[in-house]
């Protein structure tokens, strides 16, 4: 089992946490709690499950001289044996738990961890106004009306561009506020042979694009249980809009590649235009920091200006076998705090806090400082696509029919036939358990 920890720290005082700011006229604000002035002072064990990127040696250090008192184990999920029935089965403790949005509910729920933190939520002052309306709406949907859980640090798509290829090219650099037909218009451009060398003007990981799409589709009607890919006209559009340009198609099967895997090609300087997350930016050891690079928001779909991907989070949750929730609650109000929220917006990542106080100051310290940082909160967000807990079997069904429509192996009503077909057979499978 893979577990890092902090064994407890001895300080004198702690640090003076930022106060918290709230939208004004929201009907549940009240004064935010001190994230520094932890609930329990007693020296408590606290098990943190995660696959989260963000819990790291880093975070965990500054949780120790936050939380003296508290010695902070975690177990990164992401690695082999840590999955939650594993957990649970070896009787490891489970005190606070971390996952995506979109992957939350397949593992928590499921296995039956959810508790209510309505109470907690009150109790720390904590305003869910403050917060992205999507997320805390989608929170509330998996858990039926109540709290399981609360949003942290946010993702969202954006489009980084090699400038190289688009100087090489004589092509005008790409802007916030574009269209998709904008887009593929420069994708076209610099979708070319020269020299020997064959370049593409666009790439993107699927999976993400799909998951996180800019209409707020979900794969599955949450009303009837039946797929959507092949019954809204809203996901054809999606597909042809993004995967059915024959400029794009014909180079990505003449290398022999799919849309997402062009983008080791942008890193290595052959496609001119990336979509992937936003806090690939602020990344440190980055593969951008090897070329010159900037970004730009995602264009939009007709009819839906400014629009982008919803914003994914890290939902932070109490588990109802949580051996100290008031402790672990302590962690997470920190997490949501002005003070260590405001920080990292500050440092050009995204955050589910969207209150002015976080806002106005977004990217102030982001390194490189040249970079166009108002990309990534440029767009307002897409609606968050209601998740069933199967989703993620049926995303590596839906993924499996782009790249073959994308590759010609089938047209696009065939593919969204068999994503249909594909995705009825795993709802039966999971209904039958």
């Amino acid at each position: 089992m893979n577990i890092k920890w902090i064994k407890s720290l001895s300080v004198l005082t702690l640090l003076t946490a930022a106060a918290c700011g709230s939208k004004e006229g929201a009907g549940e604000s009240a004064p935010a709690a001190d994230p520094a002035k932890p609930q329990t002072k007693e020296p408590v064990e606290l098990v943190v499950v995660t696959p989260d990127a963000d819990f790291n040696e880093a975070l965990l250090e500054k949780l120790g001289k936050k939380f003296p008192n508290y010695t902070i184990r975690h177990i990164n999920q992401s690695t082999k044996g840590n999955s939650i029935p594993e957990l649970l089965t070896n009787g490891t403790p489970i005190d606070l738990y971390g996952k995506a949005a979109g992957g939350f509910a397949e593992e928590y729920i499921a296995n039956k961890l959810h508790y209510d933190m309505t109470d907690l939520v009150k109790t720390y002052k904590i305003n869910p106004a403050d917060y992205e309306k999507g997320l805390i709406d989608y929170v509330r949907k998996l858990s039926d009306g109540k709290m399981y859980a609360l949003p942290g640090n946010g993702n969202n798509l954006v489009v980084f561009y090699n400038k190289t290829v688009f100087d090489r090219f004589g092509v005008a650099y790409p802007k916030n506020g574009m269209t998709w037909s904008e887009m593929m218009e420069l994708a076209k451009k610099l979708t070319r042979t020269e020299d020997g060398k064959s370049y593409i003007g666009l790439s993107g990981h699927t999976q993400l694009l799909l998951n996180w799409n800019q209409m707020g589709l979900p794969f599955v009607d949450p009303k009837t249980g039946t797929p959507m890919m092949n019954k809204d006209e809203r996901w054809r559009t999606f597909f042809q809009t993004i995967y059915g340009e024959p400029v794009l198609t014909q180079a990505y099967q003449a290398a022999g590649q799919t849309f997402s895997q062009g983008n080791s090609a942008f890193y290595a300087g052959t496609v001119g235009m990336m979509i992937f997350n936003s806090n690939t930016a602020a990344m440190a050891g980055s593969n951008l920091e090897k070329m010159d690079w900037d970004m730009v928001a995602m264009p939009s779909f007709p009819g839906m200006p400014n629009v982008g991907t919803p914003m994914n989070a890290t939902l932070w949750a109490v588990p109802a076998i949580s051996r100290n929730k008031e402790a672990a609650m302590d962690v997470i109000a920190y997490l949501l705090s002005d003070e260590y929220m405001g920080e990292m917006s500050r440092r050009g990542k995204l955050v589910s806090k969207q209150t002015d106080a976080i806002l106005k100051h977004f990217g102030s310290e982001a390194t490189p400082k040249d970079k166009n940082w108002s990309a990534i909160i440029h767009n307002k967000f897409a609606p968050f696509p209601e998740k069933a807990p199967y989703e993620p079997k049926i995303l590596t069904i839906n993924e499996k029919f782009a790249n073959e429509y994308m590759a010609g192996k089938a047209d696009l009503n065939t593919a969204l036939r068999m994503m249909e077909e594909e995705a009825l057979k795993v709802i039966q499978q999971e209904k039958a358990k």
